[in-house]
């Protein structure tokens, strides 16, 4: 299209164009209208239960305290029947496998000849793994009930250290970014072509891209005014918000008309834009054109789930 201007073929474009340098060089640009950044489109993950969820509950901190006190209750009770008589030193190490029933939640043997600081040391194990197991339980049903929807891709950093692969359409301005940055993140995208994970697409031959998205393992970089109407579409078919914009934004830019050099169109243009973005009416269309406009934009992350337990949940629950 900007050939065509530069050609003369056409007398005016209605973009948007994203202001360049290198465009202005070419070609005549107008006030701008929009102004976009780029960000990640990417499908939404499935809210899944993992097998080993019971071990989720406690961190493993807590979960290395409570074996080591384990170990060294059984420890100490061990050591002290040394200073025992031997009559009384069957009767101690029975004691010492009621520290293993009490977090089992089984019964504990009952002995008339228990000392006083086994009563003590027994009672506070018992409060202890009280606490413990409840707190355990609980959060165990909430793990169940309630399932993280992931979202990994938030920004570009996200994109160089996970294995998906990026889509950016080619001659755009935001492959030249890509292409001429000297360093830093952004060039570590461009590099990924290296590894086969950058896909440079035709715009007039893009394969359906909310499928590839779908399926997971691939990310679509574009700005936010073309990802928008391909995620109300999608909602408004399937009334799901199955897709998902990174928080971070790069490459802020600029969008206006265009017409070849020196066109007298692009100074009445331009003032007349500033009286539509002014007036608010531009953001206005947007709205009343893009039905369900706001209904993914702050989707959460987490769902309750109502249906019956299923084989995974039953695993878990065995435990």
């Amino acid at each position: 299209m900007i050939g065509m201007l530069q050609r003369q073929e056409v007398d005016v474009g209605t973009g948007p164009y994203k202001i360049t340098y290198e465009r202005s060089t070419a070609i005549d640009l107008t006030y701008p209208y929009l102004i976009s950044v780029v960000r990640i489109f990417a499908g939404r993950g499935r809210g899944e239960v993992d097998p080993w969820s019971f071990l989720f509950p406690l961190t493993p901190l807590v979960w290395g305290i409570t074996l080591t006190a384990l170990l060294a209750l059984i420890t100490v009770i061990t050591l002290l029947t040394l200073y025992l008589p031997h009559a009384r030193r069957t009767r101690q190490l029975i004691n010492a496998g009621n520290i293993i029933r009490v977090p089992l939640q089984q019964d504990v043997g009952e002995s008339a000849e228990w000392w006083w600081w086994e009563r003590v040391l027994m009672g506070v194990w018992m409060l202890t793994t009280l606490v413990l197991t409840r707190s355990y339980t609980g959060n165990l049903m909430a793990l169940l009930a309630v399932r993280y929807i992931p979202q990994p891709l938030q920004s570009l950093q996200d994109l160089v250290d996970n294995p998906v692969k990026v889509m950016i359409i080619k001659g755009t301005a935001q492959q030249q970014a890509f292409e001429t940055a000297n360093g830093g993140v952004l060039r570590d995208v461009w590099e990924l072509q290296g590894e086969g994970r950058l896909m440079l697409l035709d715009r007039f031959n893009m394969p359906d891209v909310n499928m590839l998205l779908r399926t997971g393992g691939t990310a679509y970089m574009t700005y936010g005014v073309v990802a928008r109407p391909l995620m109300i579409a999608d909602f408004s078919s399937t009334g799901r918000c199955d897709f998902y914009l990174g928080r971070e934004e790069i490459l802020p830019s600029m969008g206006a008309m265009a017409g070849p050099r020196d066109s007298p169109f692009i100074a009445a243009f331009s003032r007349r834009i500033i009286e539509v973005t002014e007036a608010g009416l531009y953001d206005f269309w947007d709205r009343t054109y893009n039905p369900n406009y706001t209904s993914c934009l702050h989707v959460s992350t987490k769902i309750t789930v109502r249906s019956s337990l299923g084989i995974v949940n039953l695993w878990v629950d065995s435990w």
